[in-house]
């Protein structure tokens, strides 16, 4: 499980929490430095394209908004493999840039 990173249809994002604390929250339980979770959510919200919006809470964010910071979640641990559930049809963003995404049915 240390190797998966998981983005659930419901996203899970912590309303009490920013959308940064929301998506370092991990790297903080695995004890990740100060300046390591620094940038590499700097890193992460650039590539979801949310760089101005960290400091919100996940109820001043639109759907859409709310589905990049559970990506930038999953994708914080530089894990070996993400599970999306009901992502694509209303994800945007460039996926190449993003992540590596298998397809399987």
């Amino acid at each position: 499980m240390h190797n998966i990173g998981f983005v659930f249809q419901s996203f899970n994002l912590i309303p009490v929490l920013t959308a940064r604390e929301n998506a370092e929250f991990i790297m903080l339980l695995q004890g990740r430095s100060k300046k390591e979770r620094d940038e590499r959510i700097k890193q992460l919200f650039n590539q979801v394209d949310l760089a101005d919006q960290m400091d919100r809470r996940p109820s001043e964010l639109s759907g859409g908004q709310q589905q990049r910071v559970a990506v930038a979640r999953a994708l914080a641990t530089n894990h070996n493999l993400s599970l999306l559930t009901n992502l694509l049809p209303t994800w945007t963003l460039n996926l190449h840039q993003t992540c590596s995404i298998s397809w399987t049915n």
